[in-house]
C-alpha cells in the first residue's frame, strides 16, 4: 500500500463532517485488529453494535468498502484506516482476512468483466449510420438557428456600443443565455454568462468584453461550415457548443500507455451537481490528459484519485483536434507514490504549449501547466510567481495557499502545477519535499 501523505488521504473526504468524524476514529484503541500489505489496507473498527466494521482500502485507485451503513465513499472509517496508515498510528499486520482477499478478488473480477464489456461494445456493429445521421443533422439545424440568432444579437450589440451595457439588467444576459439552452447550445449559454461577467473584471472590461465575442463569432462560423471540417475539429466543435461528450466516444480513440502521475485533482460544485478535473502526466509520453467526471448529490465518483500519486495504466483520449479529456482503461498495477511533478519546464514554453493547442482548438478554456523552479513573492495585498528563468507569471492564488507555499517553500525554487485560463495561471498543487494542495 502506497503510503499517502494527511493531505492526501483528506482529499479524497467527501465532505468536511466525514473528515473531522475520520480524526476522532485515528486511535489504535478504536481497532481491533489493523493490516497493510502492497494490495490495500484492512481493518475492523468497533462501533456501536457488538460486531465490528469490516473497512477495506484497494490500493490499486484506493477504492474503499465498509461494512457500515453509510452511503458516503469513502465513509468516515476508511477515511480513518488511511490516516491511522499516513500518520504510522497502530500496527498494521501484513496477513490479510479472507473477507479482505475475497473483496478483492471480487473487485478485479467487475473490473475484468467491465473492460470486456466495452470491448464488446467497440466491437459491435454501430447502430444505423442513416438514422444517426438524421438525427445529428436535426439537432444541428436547431443549432444553427440559435447560433444564427446569436450572431445577429452580438452585431446589434457592437453597433449600438458597448458604453451603456453595464447599465442593463441582468435579465437582458439570461434570457439571451436561456435562449441558447432551447437551441441545444448550452456552451453557447455559458458564453453569454461569461460576457456578463466581463463587465465587472476591471477598466479594460470592454477589450476583454469584444475578445470573448470574438472568440464566440469564430465558434459559430465553425458551426456554419460544420461538415467542411476534420473529423477531430468537428468534435471539439460539439464539445465548444455543449454537446456533452459520451463516454462510449472514446473508445475510438487513441490508446496511450504509460505510467501517469496525479498532478491535480479539482472539485467544483455547481448546486448539487459535481464536477472533479483530474489532472494526469505520463513520465514516458509527456502526454497530459484530464479527466473529466461528473456526479449529481455529492462526491461520488467511480475511480478516486489522490494528487502526487502515480500509476501504470491504459489512457484512451476522446477524438480531438489536440486531445486532452480522456477516459482511463485498465489499470497495470497498485498505485504509487510520485517523486515530482511529471514533465515541465519554463513559463515560456508553458506558452508554446498552450499556443499549440490553442491553435488547434481555439476554444479550450483551460491548460494543464507544470513549472519546474517556480518562486512565489508577496506583491503589495496579492501574490506573485516568477519561473525559472525569472519571467513573471500571471497568477491568482488564494490568500492561504499563497502563505502555504511561501512557507514551505522558504523563498525557494518550487515546482508549481496549475490550470492556465483567462490569461492567468490558476495553481493547484506544488512538490516541495512532499506535495502540497494550494486549493484547500
Amino acid at each position: 500500500m502506497p503510503l499517502l501523505t494527511v493531505p492526501q488521504v483528506l482529499a479524497l473526504s467527501p465532505d468536511d463532517a466525514s473528515a473531522k468524524a475520520a480524526r476522532g476514529l485515528v486511535k489504535p484503541a478504536k481497532w481491533v485488529t489493523l493490516g497493510a500489505a502492497e494490495t490495500g489496507l484492512w481493518g475492523e473498527c468497533q462501533g456501536s453494535g457488538a460486531k465490528p466494521y469490516q473497512v477495506m482500502v484497494d490500493a490499486s485507485g484506493f477504492g474503499t468498502k465498509c461494512s457500515c451503513p453509510s452511503r458516503k465513499f469513502p465513509c468516515k472509517h476508511g477515511l480513518a484506516l488511511m490516516l491511522m496508515h499516513a500518520e504510522g498510528t497502530g500496527k498494521f499486520a501484513g496477513d490479510p482476512p479472507v473477507w479482505f482477499s475475497e473483496w478483492l478478488s471480487g473487485r478485479k473480477e467487475r473490473a475484468e468483466k467491465q473492460a470486456a464489456k466495452k470491448e464488446a461494445a467497440a466491437e459491435a456493429p454501430p447502430p444505423d449510420p442513416a438514422k444517426a445521421a438524421k438525427r445529428q443533422e436535426a439537432r444541428l439545424d436547431r443549432m444553427r438557428a440559435g447560433a444564427s440568432w446569436l450572431g445577429l444579437w452580438m452585431r446589434d450589440l457592437v453597433r449600438e456600443g458597448l458604453a451603456d451595457l453595464p447599465s442593463r439588467p441582468s435579465s437582458f444576459w439570461r434570457e439571451t443565455a436561456a435562449r441558447m439552452v432551447d437551441a441545444q447550445t448550452p456552451g453557447l449559454g455559458r458564453r453569454v454568462e461569461e460576457m456578463e461577467s466581463l463587465l465587472y473584471s476591471g477598466t479594460d472590461w470592454p477589450v476583454k468584453l469584444l475578445a470573448a465575442m470574438g472568440r464566440t463569432q469564430l465558434l459559430l462560423d465553425a458551426l456554419e461550415k460544420f461538415d467542411a471540417l476534420p473529423a477531430g475539429l468537428q468534435a471539439d466543435v460539439r464539445t465548444a457548443l455543449g454537446w456533452a461528450q459520451e463516454k462510449d466516444a472514446a473508445l475510438t480513440g487513441e490508446k496511450v500507455e504509460d505510467l501517469w502521475t496525479v498532478n491535480a485533482v479539482v472539485y467544483e460544485e455547481n448546486g448539487p451537481l459535481h464536477e472533479r478535473r483530474v489532472w494526469l502526466s505520463g513520465n514516458r509520453t509527456g502526454r497530459a490528459a484530464l479527466l473529466l467526471d461528473f456526479s449529481h448529490g455529492g462526491r461520488k465518483f467511480e475511480m478516486p484519485f489522490v494528487h502526487g500519486t502515480q500509476m501504470e495504466a491504459a489512457l484512451t483520449y476522446f477524438p480531438a483536434a489536440a486531445p486532452l479529456r480522456a477516459v482511463p482503461g485498465e489499470m497495470k498495477g497498485p498505485a504509487a507514490a510520485a517523486a515530482g511533478l511529471a514533465g515541465g519546464g519554463s513559463f515560456g514554453e508553458a506558452l508554446e504549449g498552450i499556443s499549440g493547442r490553442m491553435a488547434a482548438n481555439p476554444w479550450l478554456q483551460r491548460h494543464p501547466v507544470a513549472l519546474r523552479g517556480a518562486k512565489v513573492r508577496r506583491e503589495g495585498t496579492a501574490w506573485g510567481m516568477q519561473d525559472s528563468a525569472g519571467a513573471d507569471v500571471p497568477v491568482r492564488l488564494p490568500e492561504a495557499g499563497g502563505w502555504m507555499l511561501a512557507a514551505v517553500s522558504g523563498g525557494e525554487p518550487v515546482d508549481v502545477f496549475g490550470e492556465w485560463a483567462g490569461g492567468v495561471l490558476y495553481p493547484l498543487t506544488a512538490c516541495c519535499s512532499g506535495w502540497i494542495s494550494l486549493t484547500d
